[in-house]
């Protein structure tokens, strides 16, 4: 079997924004899915134009990041705790 695999896990960050719970959210490989993206492509408009699909993609990494222009957050297109509760 070898010897343990002592290399660090990255942790997932959740926490409690607007009643509800956040992880960071970015593009990654593979990508995320789930409610919680969808909640947020819901939050900024996407399924107004067809958009939300439930994954983090490059379009919905785009949209983050013109919400956060447009309220002065880092616009790394992240959503984090911050933007996590300007999306409400």
């Amino acid at each position: 079997a070898g010897p343990p695999d002592h290399r660090q896990r990255p942790q997932r960050r959740i926490t409690l924004v607007a009643g509800w719970y956040v992880h960071l959210m970015d593009v990654q490989t593979p990508l995320l899915r789930g409610g919680d993206v969808l909640h947020v492509q819901q939050r900024l408009g996407m399924n107004n134009q067809n958009l939300a699909d439930g994954v983090y993609g490059p379009t919905t990494k785009q949209w983050v990041a013109d919400f956060q222009r447009k309220h002065n957050l880092s616009a790394d297109g992240v959503v984090g705790p911050n933007t996590a509760k300007a999306i409400g």
